[in-house]
């Protein structure tokens, strides 16, 4: 609770004071008592004081009075209690009017009370109400302590909050546009709007109450909220956002935000250790399976999989994904630290590899033993993507693999994202193992050698005739195979005429001494540019 001028005159011993100006201003917060009793003794002052004086050191200064209530209020003085009628008999109308224009609260005293008699049981009301308030603050610090220590949840902790605000309230991570209400769990569209248009509404729909911790009253459809910032950055971090809705906050309110930022931080950096440590206790996990030799103890990897609440399954596909870019390591490691909010199929195992690549060990039931599980995994990485904001992910997929042939399985996802690589048309591309064709059998590293030898001997007239005049012969035969030797529709594809399709294709048949159009020579030619991109660069 606080103290204000409104409350100071409802006391018996302010019983015969009148409201000489500054009625707007009874609002003002006292904490504290004094006597003016010299005419420089202003300067002293330190803010929400409330100032008694005998009018005695203000008879030099009559034509000054206005300015002086200026600068009390600029002071933030809380208000002036004067006695009349010893020295002053009335004050200055211009006094007068500066106090209205500040809403500066001027008070008539009774002449007979002594300033002891007033000073004290204003002083003894301000300091009780602050020690209930030092007292509540210790009560609420002890149970949010008490919290931490016994690892109390999270909705336990926002429980506590509720319990001492009496008002409902979200948490909101501005960086991550997620939101936590209590006590509904609907979601807040009002809070959301707020900080989709932050700047505006900070700017203009915001009163300052506490300048110090950068909390704000904001007025947002007839609503108040209170905007309380648990990190400095406040267009980066986190809030606690108040609705005003059963009752106004107040000081001790605030002391209690306090307590609960500080805790909540601290959870918060309680779960980001528990996080980290989960995550490198997974990888090793996923480390055992997928790279273990064939000596690895499996009741140990059995029972490192149970500390983690994974129960191992006979079946697994496995996943190994990167950004398109293949560079952005940070926002695979964002997708690993949040992972649970998908809430995908139980058991599922998720990491990173040597390359920081992400790597999802999904488990398959027997009854999905068929193209059901392609369509599981193509949702389950649309859904991923779709939780951060849509990033470009190619995936390597495996074919099903019992838990013993983790390996072979890791192999087959990485020679499947290399060919995604390789072959990207879009952005983002699930690769199955499955759907590679004739890549697998060319991919085998017995046969690198051999393959980019056949390829070099097909190629090499094309690449460079195209180096030499920038032409694009490569390319024109890859889109008039793909499309069976039609002229016409490798022409739209291209946006050229097809007569200039036609120069080309004769140019390549003078280049390779041979007919593009017939059908051994074709079948070499799609050979050779299907395995085109696994070809050294140095070749």
């Amino acid at each position: 609770m606080i103290v204000k001028i409104k409350d100071i005159l409802k006391m018996s011993e302010m019983k015969g004071t009148t409201i000489l100006a500054g009625q707007n201003g009874l609002d003002r917060i006292v904490e504290s008592t004094t006597v003016l009793d010299a005419p420089d003794a202003i300067k002293w002052l330190k803010g929400k004081e409330l100032a008694f004086t005998s009018t005695y050191p203000l008879l030099n200064s009559e034509e000054r009075l206005d300015v002086m209530i200026q600068e009390l209020a600029i002071r933030n003085v809380s208000g002036l209690g004067v006695k009349l009628n010893r020295y002053m008999k009335k004050l200055p109308d211009e006094m007068i009017s500066a106090a209205n224009e500040y809403n500066f609260p001027i008070i008539c005293l009774p002449n007979e009370k002594a300033w002891i008699d007033l000073i004290t049981p204003i002083m003894s009301k301000i300091l009780k109400l602050r020690t209930n308030r030092l007292i509540r603050s210790e009560e609420v610090n002890k149970c949010f302590t008490n919290a931490l220590l016994a690892n109390t949840s999270v909705e336990d902790m926002l429980k506590l909050l509720y319990k001492y605000i009496e008002n409902p309230f979200s948490i909101f991570i501005l960086s991550d546009n997620e939101l936590l209400n209590y006590p509904s769990m609907e979601d807040n569209q009002n809070i959301k709007e707020i900080f989709h248009h932050f700047d505006y509404y900070f700017e203009n729909k915001t009163k300052v109450i506490n300048s110090k911790h950068n909390i704000f009253r904001l007025y947002f459809d007839h609503i108040t909220y209170i905007i309380f910032p648990l990190e400095n950055n406040l267009k980066q971090g986190k809030y606690i956002i108040i609705e005003e809705f059963l009752r106004k906050l107040n000081l001790e309110d605030i002391d209690c935000l306090l307590h609960a930022k500080n805790a909540f931080l601290i959870k918060d950096l309680n779960q980001k250790s528990e996080r980290e440590f989960k995550k490198k206790d997974m990888d090793g996990l996923i480390s055992l399976l997928v790279f273990h030799k064939e000596n690895n103890d499996i009741l140990q990897i059995q029972r490192k999989a149970w500390e983690l609440g994974i129960e191992l399954q006979d079946k697994y596909s496995l996943i190994v994904s990167t950004t398109s870019d293949n560079k952005s390591s940070k926002r695979i490691y964002e997708i690993v630290d949040h992972f649970d909010k998908i809430k995908p199929k139980e058991h599922i195992m998720i990491g990173l590899d040597k390359q920081n690549q992400l790597i999802i060990l999904l488990p398959i039931q027997i009854e999905e033993e068929n193209d059901d599980y392609k369509k599981e995994i193509n949702n389950l990485l649309h859904e991923i993507s779709s939780q951060h904001d849509n990033i470009s992910l190619i995936s390597g997929i495996s074919q099903i693999h019992d838990i013993q042939s983790l390996s072979l399985a890791y192999n087959q996802s990485i020679k499947s994202l290399e060919y995604a690589i390789d072959f990207m048309v879009t952005k983002s591309h699930n690769q199955f193992y499955d759907d590679l064709g004739i890549y697998r059998l060319f991919s085998n590293p017995i046969m690198q050698d051999e393959v980019q030898k056949f390829v070099y001997e097909l190629l090499t007239p094309l690449i460079e005739y195209d180096n030499e005049h920038r032409s694009d012969l490569i390319h024109t035969l890859q889109i008039f195979l793909h499309n069976r030797g039609n002229y016409r529709k490798t022409a739209k594809e291209m946006f050229v005429h097809h007569n200039t399709i036609r120069y080309r294709l004769n140019t390549i048949n003078e280049l390779i001494k041979s007919d593009i159009h017939e059908y051994h020579t074709q079948l070499q030619f799609s050979i050779a540019l299907l395995l085109y991109p696994q070809k050294d660069d140095d070749s």
